[in-house]
């Protein structure tokens, strides 16, 4: 089982992802929506933008701490695999997870240590992604 890696994000706290209609709610119940997918230059990964636009923000209550001091709108970018990550969180999370990660950590990861403790390995080299 993998856990997400650093590049994964969810999108601000409080939205509300509407998955059918692929948009997202904001806390006061107003729609952000997609407007593109975009390459994130310093991660190499795609990601979805979810804008709002100028005239759905002005008149809100919590625009301040939304937003900002100096942003008109709202946007924010999510992981494009979201959905899959998702689905990951929570297989990792459930009760047969919990039982995997367990196992895993009875049965694989004491191997290295014990071939580099008793046998006498200094180094223990892999092939692959390890």
């Amino acid at each position: 089982m993998i856990p997400p890696h650093g590049t994964y994000k969810g999108g601000p706290e409080g939205f509300v992802y509407v998955k059918g209609e692929d948009h997202c709610l904001c806390p006061q119940g107003k729609v952000v929506p997609f407007t593109k997918v975009i390459g994130d230059y310093r991660t190499g990964t795609k990601k979805k933008e979810y804008r709002a636009r100028k005239h759905v923000c002005v008149d809100c209550p919590v625009r301040a701490r939304c937003l900002g001091k100096s942003a008109q709108e709202k946007k924010f970018g999510v992981t494009y695999y979201r959905g899959e990550y998702e689905r990951n969180n929570k297989r990792v999370n459930s009760p047969l997870g919990s039982y995997m990660k367990a196992k895993k950590q009875s049965t694989v990861e004491p191997v290295p240590g014990t071939l580099a403790q008793f046998m006498g390995m200094g180094k223990i080299y892999t092939l692959g992604i390890g």
